[in-house]
């Protein structure tokens, strides 16, 4: 018969498995492209494991401003690649099996802590099935937080166990999973507060083990933070930039501080109602305020109550479960609260994934207290009591079906920016992703030229929206640009492509929309140097062969046409169009025979197509 560690361990798992299922049939999504698909560090396998140790995290993905140290993941990301490529599916599986294990470590350790079966597992399955946790599970790239947590959960039981038994083992393995989590994410630095807790307060009365355990963690965050700190140094980090921070721009520190303070007390509210869940709470998504603010002050009222109730409950030395539930809290959500210092993010649902372990522990007391006869509180059957399941039953179906409903919403980034632009209008960078997903996923996989239309539309809407809200934002004014082309609006156009270099002249996006709007305006000169100055910024831009090809063809220079055009089909034969030039340029060069075989190749795909008499090419020659 299964032990009761093992049977309820197994449920807490299994329960994790089922929620998060529907993400195996998710793609990649937000920075999973620079963590994973476009890392050139990740696509070498084993091989780049040892740069892996010594590099940035995104350096295989370019310079990127405010860039971190989190070897761990990126090396787990390698030998996922080498074994099955770019596979979303397997990223998936291994990140809800990482999270099945975090519930399962979290409730081994809280049974452990407070030898409380019936808190543990309760605050366990608060925990695995909260919904804010989707973004952390869903987002395959977000490993990082998973594996922090892990590991840092597992080193919390090993140092109970040096603490009951002694064993100079335990500390060693405690110590070496603590730097492990620590090489996961930078996030678990609040450790360095909370093990001391743990072991002087909470665990059992052995101060030589404690202080043992207290200089292990704390060598093993001087290492960390000596490894960081020369591996960041040496590739010249930058520091929290606007885009991921609006807070950088506040005006003034006490509107800094009172943002700051709204945000934080928008954590409790979403872990208490989960609802609405957002991707992305950049600018301007929670406004600046100050401290005339109502919420301002009433989230300041909230945590200076709790603050003053844990002291209070320690001063008595009160080692109660609801204390290190709220101490836990606030602990970890200090480090992004954004108001000693800035985080590379303004407000983001991943930072609640640890302290929502205090949040779990307070509720997990409460139920414990109010619905379970004190006599039964280690006897699980107790949870079967009806009481008990008319708050619980209903929880986990609620909390179940947003959590399954959230999966959903991050299938893909269209679905994902096309989903929550409706939930913050106000965000611009949301309100970027949305029309460059319309523009780059949706409009090339329609047929349907009404629905074309729409699609392009409803892009020009969101990007025109973007650049009012980020006027400085390169990437928005280049595929604002791109917009108004597809819409044959060429003045508007070659606006925004401008716009764009004006803020940054390498910008590819906007030198391509340039030239296809100096293309749509006849001015084939102008478009060549465009799409040529495109393809010498980016080598690997195939697309660009045939655009290129296209304007040597209405410049009448048909043996170049016919040159890029042929580099086109070899880099990407799916491109259909480039046999319809290719056609006319071998034609117009008086190369008959091999006009005929293009024409015959395009006409599989456009049955209508057909060269035109022999006479010089006209600018609506392709287009009819």
């Amino acid at each position: 018969m299964l032990s009761e560690k093992l049977k309820y361990s197994s449920i807490l798992a299994i329960l994790s498995v089922i929620l998060y299922a529907n993400t195996l049939q998710n793609d990649y999504v937000m920075d999973d492209g620079q963590v994973i698909v476009n890392n050139k560090l990740v696509a070498k396998g084993i091989s780049a494991i040892p740069e892996l140790l010594v590099t940035p995290r995104l350096k295989g993905y370019g310079p990127v401003e405010n860039d971190t140290y989190r070897p761990i993941p990126m090396i787990i990301f390698a030998v996922e690649h080498q074994f099955w490529g770019n596979n979303p599916l397997i990223g998936h599986l291994f990140n809800i099996l990482f999270f099945a294990c975090c519930v399962v470590v979290l409730f081994l350790f809280l049974r452990k802590l407070f030898k409380k079966n019936i808190l543990a597992f309760t605050a366990a399955l608060l925990f695995a099935i909260h919904p804010i946790h989707a973004e952390v599970v869903a987002n395959i790239k977000s490993r990082d937080e998973l594996l922090c947590f892990f590991f840092a959960f597992c080193a919390l039981n090993t140092f109970i166990n040096y603490q009951e038994r002694g064993k100079v083992t335990s500390l060693v393995s405690g110590t070496l999973l603590f730097l492990l989590s620590l090489l996961s994410k930078e996030t678990v630095i609040t450790f360095a507060v909370l093990i001391p807790l743990i072991c002087f307060f909470y665990a059992n009365e052995q101060k030589r083990r404690s202080t043992y355990i207290t200089v292990a963690s704390l060598s093993a965050i001087i290492l960390f933070f000596i490894a960081r700190t020369s591996v960041l140094n040496s590739e010249h980090a930058t520091d929290v930039v606007f885009m991921s921070n609006p807070l950088v721009a506040a005006p003034d520190l006490a509107t800094r501080i009172a943002t700051a303070l709204y945000g934080l007390g928008k954590y409790i509210l979403l872990l208490l109602i989960p609802y609405p869940l957002i991707c992305d709470y950049s600018y301007n998504t929670i406004p600046f305020t100050g401290f005339g603010n109502v919420y301002v002050l009433l989230s300041l009222a909230v945590y200076i109550a709790l603050a003053a109730f844990c002291i209070r409950n320690l001063a008595k030395k009160q080692k109660d479960p609801l204390t290190f539930g709220i101490l836990f809290f606030l602990a970890t959500i200090a480090l992004f609260s954004n108001i000693p210092f800035l985080v590379y993010s303004q407000f983001a649902e991943r930072f609640l994934f640890f302290p929502s372990v205090g949040f779990c522990v307070v509720a997990a007391v409460s139920i414990n207290k109010w619905l379970i006869k004190p006599e039964n509180k280690d006897d699980y059957s107790s949870l079967l009591k009806p009481v008990v399941l008319c708050v619980m039953l209903p929880a986990v179906l609620v909390f179940g079906y947003l959590t399954f409903s959230r999966n959903a919403e991050w299938k893909d980034n269209l679905t994902l920016y096309t989903t929550d632009i409706h939930k913050a209008p106000d965000n611009g960078w949301l309100c970027y992703n949305a029309g460059n997903s319309l523009i780059t996923t949706a409009l090339n996989k329609e047929a349907d030229p009404i629905v074309k239309k729409r699609i392009v539309d409803d892009a020009a809407m969101y990007l025109s929206r973007a650049v009012s809200l980020l006027p400085g934002h390169a990437n928005a004014h280049a595929q604002l640009s791109y917009a108004y082309t597809q819409k044959n609006i060429p003045d508007s156009a070659r606006i925004h492509a401008i716009a764009a270099l004006d803020i940054d002249s390498l910008n590819v996006p906007a030198i391509t929309s340039l030239g296809t709007a100096f293309f749509a305006a006849q001015q084939y000169g102008k478009a060549l140097f465009c799409f040529r100055k495109a393809i010498e910024i980016m080598p690997g831009y195939v697309e660009q062969y045939a655009n290129i090809g296209a304007c040597y063809l209405y410049l009448n220079q048909f043996d170049s046409s016919i040159k890029y055009l042929h580099l086109a089909i070899a880099h990407m034969p799916a491109n259909t169009r480039v046999y319809g030039n290719l056609a006319f340029a071998y034609n117009f060069a008086g190369q008959q025979d091999s006009a005929l075989k293009y024409q015959e190749i395009t006409r599989q795909y456009y049955p209508r197509f057909k060269l035109p008499d022999a006479g010089k090419l006209s600018h609506d020659t392709l287009k009819n």
